[in-house]
């Protein structure tokens, strides 16, 4: 797990773990 500092970079950090996730399990979804 990334240590993050700012709750900001916590929600890009999250953000960018669901992008990777949705596209991992539903490469047919829209970006």
């Amino acid at each position: 797990m990334v240590e993050v500092n700012s709750p900001h970079e916590k929600f890009s950090f999250f953000v960018a773990e669901a992008r990777f996730l949705k596209l991992r399990y539903f490469p047919g979804w829209p970006r």
